[in-house]
């Protein structure tokens, strides 16, 4: 018989992980890893020419945010948001305290109210007031409500 050849295995061809299973692999070309560093630098630049493309735009639209606030501030206007319509609605309350108005509780006068009213010597209507004025601004039913 002639000689043959030692056989080579997969260990003598490839690199064998250590960790079960194995995983056979072989190390890049000094080609291929120049091509993939080049390759991964070329990403790199095109993912912070993005992000700056991104913050530049950001950064105009903030500028024009302010341009708008300043230009309100300038005309007399409000800025906007809650606060402002916390403020009307402040205002509108003191002036309802300033007409008398009851902004949050309305008081009726019924013949149960007048009654508990009466035996703790209390006042069953808003002060100022008769149960006809008062039944009828609050709820109209002035077929419910005891009048003087």
């Amino acid at each position: 018989k002639p000689e043959e050849p030692p056989v080579k295995l997969l260990d003598d061809l490839f690199h064998k992980t250590k960790a079960a299973p194995c995983i056979y692999w072989l190390p890049l070309t000094e080609e291929q890893a120049t091509q993939r560093a080049l390759e991964r630098a070329e990403r790199i630049k095109e993912r912070e020419k993005r992000r700056k493309e991104l913050q530049e735009e950001e950064d105009k639209k903030q500028e024009e945010r302010r341009e708008r606030a300043k230009g309100r501030d300038r005309e007399g206007g409000n800025t906007g948001g809650a606060g402002v319509v916390r403020r009307k609605e402040r205002e509108k309350g003191a002036e309802r305290q300033k007409r008398g108005e009851m902004a949050t509780e309305a008081v009726v006068a019924t013949p149960k109210l007048q009654g508990a009213a009466d035996a703790h010597g209390a006042v069953a209507t808003p002060p100022g007031t008769d149960d006809t004025e008062c039944t009828e601004r609050v709820c109209g039913r002035v077929d419910v409500c005891e009048t003087g």
